[in-house]
């Protein structure tokens, strides 16, 4: 037995018409749901690591404070005092050590606390003359810090061959950081130089 509709063929395509409306309508809100949840989530994401990075700078500018008591101004000023007294009895081709000194200084960013700076170089009177060697030693907050001062070390004059020895973890003034030491060639200075770092002195 069929079931004859009795309704006008219009009628029953505009039922059939809204029906396909309605189940689009469904699927456009679905959709439109799921993109808005997207989009919150998102939001939050982003929102969470703003907050986290703001968390990050604050500490680092509380460390900043806090480990400025702990620097050894004064015995690096021994250190340095010591080196360029060497230059007081320097003839031939020893390095600039005021010079060098100075780089290091105008290079070395506020986060960077030196613990050594050792020379080691042997004049020689003859016509060959060995390079020496140069160690920088001290701390800073993390590995990027080092790369960057590495960085900063290879374009100072007088140096050559600058690798880092090591870097790691270690506790400084309480707080852990990062403990490294650089290494160097230290070339010869020329005649010239030499006896312009005199007559400065004189």
């Amino acid at each position: 037995m069929k079931n004859i509709s009795l309704l006008p063929p219009e009628l029953v395509a505009e039922r059939q018409f809204q029906r396909k409306r309605e189940r689009y309508l469904m699927v456009g809100v679905l959709v439109i749901g799921i993109l808005l949840a997207v989009y919150a989530a998102l939001g939050l994401m982003t929102y969470i690591n703003h907050y986290e990075l703001a968390t990050i700078n604050q500490e680092r500018q509380f460390l900043e404070q806090e480990s400025s008591q702990y620097l050894h101004y004064q015995d690096l000023k021994n250190q340095v005092t010591a080196i360029e007294s060497l230059a007081n009895k320097a003839m031939g081709t020893t390095p600039s050590w005021s010079h060098l000194l100075h780089q290091i200084n105008e290079k070395m960013a506020a986060d960077i606390w030196l613990s050594e700076l050792r020379a080691n170089y042997e004049h020689n009177t003859t016509s060959t003359q060995e390079p020496g060697e140069f160690i920088i030693r001290g701390w800073t907050f993390d590995h990027p810090a080092v790369a960057w001062w590495l960085h900063e070390v290879q374009t100072v004059e007088g140096l050559d061959g600058v690798t880092c020895t090591f870097a790691r973890r270690g506790f400084f003034g309480g707080r852990e950081m990062i403990n490294f030491e650089i290494k160097s060639d230290l070339l010869p200075g020329s005649e010239f130089q030499a006896g312009n770092q005199k007559e400065a002195e004189q």
